[in-house]
């Protein structure tokens, strides 16, 4: 991608796709050379912080999906590959953050999409100005380039804690769900509430992200609902049951993650089964 046309570039394919999340997914997949227009379609449902719940930025669940595609291609579906998506994914959240001050679309827009009030006040932000002076446009722009080469960087890194254990929530229950090695992988990035940031639950998403898999197969050339997807609506609704309405990693388990490691070591002894075995089953 050309430096001097990249907030250009951004904003044509952001137009085209629709979300923040497929955007992003769409980007970093092409600049390390991958494509799956099922898997990037399928990621529409985290935009907005997942179906506009105003948890993680799109931009971001979108990042961290590019970089488990590419962590598969490199290293398979194995605790190497799972360690070095997670590990990445840390790395671009905290670049986004140190850029917006938050990792939340809520908090980043000032607006709460789940109300009507909210939603037409980022309506009301995203076209008064033209859609390429909205805040999601114009951060869309400016964070690329910093987002492909965080990305880049971290998945070249090969540090010593590679080979370490990296067991994680997002892709145990992914395979319990059926899915392919590659998307077992790819969904690694979302543990411990999206890179270990211990914000919404990586298990929650990857489920979601799989199920939009499942339906973008089934219906080839079309795009899954967005705005009253029941699908997704079932899922949030059951998983809030078993959390006693918690989202956040951190206040499901009741503790942050530092490393790969500690997360492993807390699925391993049973963490999360709960909540894993319930998403695992609808």
């Amino acid at each position: 991608m050309d430096k001097v046309n990249t907030a250009m570039e951004v904003n044509k394919v952001f137009k085209e796709k629709g979300t923040c999340a497929q955007t992003y997914f769409f980007i970093l997949n092409r600049y390390f050379k991958n494509a799956n227009e099922i898997y990037e379609s399928a990621s529409d449902l985290l935009a907005g912080g997942i179906m506009n719940r105003g948890y993680q930025c799109g931009m971001l669940w979108g990042s961290s999906l590019a970089v488990g595609m590419d962590s598969f291609r490199r290293y398979g579906n194995c605790p190497q590959g799972w360690n070095r998506t997670i590990e990445t994914t840390r790395k671009i959240c905290e670049s986004f953050s140190r850029r917006t001050g938050t990792n939340n679309c809520r908090d980043y827009t000032g607006c709460d999409l789940t109300s009507i009030l909210g939603f037409v006040k980022f309506t009301w932000l995203s076209f008064s100005k033209g859609l390429e002076n909205s805040p999601c446009f114009k951060l869309a722009g400016m964070w690329v380039e910093e987002a492909i080469q965080t990305a880049s960087e971290n998945l070249n890194n090969k540090s010593s804690n590679l080979n370490e254990p990296a067991l994680n929530c997002a892709s145990v229950t992914a395979e319990k769900l059926g899915a392919s090695d590659e998307e077992i992988a790819i969904v690694a990035g979302f543990a411990g509430g999206l890179g270990l940031q211990g914000n919404a639950c990586g298990a929650l998403a990857a489920l979601i992200w799989i199920k939009m898999v499942r339906w973008c197969e089934r219906n080839p050339g079309k795009k899954a609902p967005y705005f009253n997807n029941k699908t997704g609506k079932s899922i949030v609704k059951e998983f809030l049951k078993v959390t006693n309405a918690e989202v956040a990693c951190s206040r499901i388990c009741g503790r942050m993650f530092n490393s790969v490691k500690e997360l492993s070591d807390f699925i391993e002894q049973g963490g999360c089964k709960k909540i894993i075995d319930c998403l695992a089953s609808m």
